[in-house]
């Protein structure tokens, strides 16, 4: 579907660090400020739907068993 696109990201934590807990996926709309899009994600892939004619931006933030969020 043209209003379909499939987002893929990639975490890890440093060597030796606490393991990797999960992440956060953030979008902005048309320029917006960013918003939370979905938090405690574990997978690594998402299929975003989003409207024809807007604009779209994403970020994700991993979170570490110990708290530390880079």
């Amino acid at each position: 579907m043209g209003n379909e696109v499939l987002l893929t990201w990639d975490s890890q934590d440093d060597a030796g660090g606490s393991g990797l807990r999960d992440a956060s996926l953030f979008v902005s709309v048309n320029g917006a400020t960013f918003e939370p899009l979905r938090t405690g994600i574990t997978e690594t892939a998402l299929v975003f739907r989003g409207t024809i004619g807007h604009a779209y931006n994403f970020y994700v933030v991993g979170q570490d068993n110990a708290g530390n969020r880079e």
